[in-house]
């Protein structure tokens, strides 16, 4: 503990100023897995978990074909405490791991890795379904079920409801121009 507050100061310099509040943390009725200290032991055992660094685990994962969902699950848990969910993995992956890895592999000409990392994507399972998605996928689909559409479909319901849904602008949204023009006129009898 000494070494790393040792090196805290001697290199933290940056982020001294930075506090954050104790009343930021929210502790009162949350599940004990997303308690924060959890959360913390769980991105510490991350971070620990690899000689090479975490960003070379994963990037080597993808390279390779191998599943980052389960790297993050399997990385985030010590010693007797469980990691990371799929759920809150999958979260990681399709929003933080694979766009920055598209962008590293954008950056450095890495042509196979960005195939990789597109493959994956592709392919990624969904992971939980939030209020947001539940609320885009009754829009667009109604009682209708729709197959699995994959972690990419739900990552693309939050787009269709912050851009049509949320701010109601329906009559922009092109899933509501093809519901309008499958919907059968309706005949003047039926109007009266």
């Amino acid at each position: 503990l000494a070494r790393v507050e040792a090196f805290w100061v001697r290199y933290g310099a940056a982020w001294h100023h930075n506090h954050l509040a104790p009343t930021s943390w929210e502790r009162v009725r949350v599940r004990p897995a997303n308690h924060p200290l959890v959360r913390l032991g769980m991105t510490a055992a991350l971070l620990a978990s690899t000689f090479e660094g975490l960003t070379a685990a994963i990037v080597d994962t993808v390279r390779t074909g191998g599943d980052p969902v389960g790297l993050l699950m399997e990385r985030s848990q010590a010693g007797e405490h469980a990691g990371m969910g799929a759920g809150r993995a999958v979260a990681i992956v399709a929003s933080g791991v694979l766009p920055f890895l598209l962008a590293l592999a954008e950056t450095t000409g890495d042509h196979a890795l960005s195939g990789m990392a597109s493959r994956r994507w592709e392919t990624l399972e969904a992971g939980e379904p939030n209020a947001v998605t539940k609320r885009a996928l009754r829009q667009v689909a109604g009682n209708a079920r729709i197959g699995r559409i994959g972690e990419r479909g739900m990552q693309g319901l939050i787009q269709l409801d912050r851009v049509y849904c949320e701010p109601r602008r329906c009559m922009e949204c092109s899933i509501a121009h093809l519901a309008l023009s499958r919907q059968p006129l309706l005949e003047p009898a039926a109007l009266e």
